[in-house]
């Protein structure tokens, strides 16, 4: 996977700085072989676009154990250590292509990590190209501080004043706007004081309605009691009278059905004593009858 990404990385098409570095013979890369010894001419390639810096104390210290190896050693077979080297002010890692192919060779094959060494050195010098395409030097950091710095005097004095202004109108705003509400304040102290009394007046006036309709609804009332008594009266008049009549007329009626009654036991009491008359007569008849004929 990584060999397919570094090749299809190498196939893209390099920059004009890139290409003008591989079409000459590289130094160190083309001619490594893994039994070979790095010359000092191709030990450590520095970057295309860098300037060049002392020897590391890695290389110092390599140099010295190929010129007296027994010497870099001590008593105990330890390597002795070197005393540092000053520092520089921009150091540039160099990129060892031989060593990066002696330790790349263990696991890959031999093209396999040639082509991988080849493939992260063009990464780097691309890295590094664009890196230094878009660095700012001190120049132009200069003129983009000022400008930034004059363009934020500017700012500032335009919100500044901005602000001023801003505040300066906001402030007469509020003034007006203060002043209209205490007008507006007055005036509406001024409707309220007139509607209470408004109001009140109105209340005062219902009140009044209201008592003399409650007046002369209670008349009303009396009337229609007094009305009601006197239909009441009459009614008992009437009433009364209707007994009086129903009475005179049961007695009438309970009078003349005794008269009734006696005159008919009356003559029923003569029909019999004429009867009896009758009977008694016919008896002495015919006894007297008997009597003569005997």
């Amino acid at each position: 996977m990584r060999l397919h990404r570094a090749a299809s990385r190498l196939r893209r098409a390099p920059g004009p700085r890139l290409r003008a570095h591989y079409s000459a013979p590289a130094d160190g890369i083309a001619d490594v072989l893994p039994d070979s010894e790095p010359s000092s001419s191709s030990t450590s390639e520095s970057l295309p676009g860098v300037p060049a810096v002392r020897r590391t104390e890695w290389e110092q210290r390599q140099q010295q154990q190929q010129r007296d190896p027994e010497s870099s050693q001590g008593s105990s077979g330890v390597p002795s250590s070197l005393s540092p080297t000053p520092l520089v002010a921009f150091p540039t890692p160099p990129f060892h292509t031989h060593h990066f192919f002696s330790a790349l060779r263990p696991t890959f094959a031999e093209p396999v990590a040639r082509s991988l060494m080849k493939a992260t050195r063009a990464l780097l010098v691309h890295r590094m190209d664009r890196l230094n395409g878009e660095m700012f030097n001190r120049k132009d950091f200069d003129n983009q501080a000022y400008l930034f710095r004059a363009a934020l005097s500017e700012l500032r004095t335009e919100m500044t004043m901005r602000t001023r202004n801003e505040f300066a109108t906001l402030q007469s705003t509020t003034g007006q706007l203060r002043r209209e509400a205490e007008a507006l304040d007055g005036k509406m102290k001024e409707d309220i004081a007139t509607l209470k009394n408004d109001l009140q007046l109105d209340i005062d006036n219902r009140k009044h309605d209201s008592r003399a309709e409650l007046k002369t609804f209670e008349m009303a009332i009396e009337d229609l009691g007094n009305e009601a008594q006197i239909s009441l009266s009459d009614i008992r008049t009437e009433i009364e009278q209707a007994k009086w009549h129903n009475t005179r007329r049961g007695l009438g009626l309970i009078s003349a059905v005794g008269i009734i009654i006696v005159t008919v036991s009356e003559l029923n009491t003569r029909e019999r004593q004429r009867e009896k008359d009758a009977k008694k007569r016919a008896k002495e008849a015919a006894a007297e009858r008997q009597a003569e004929i005997a």
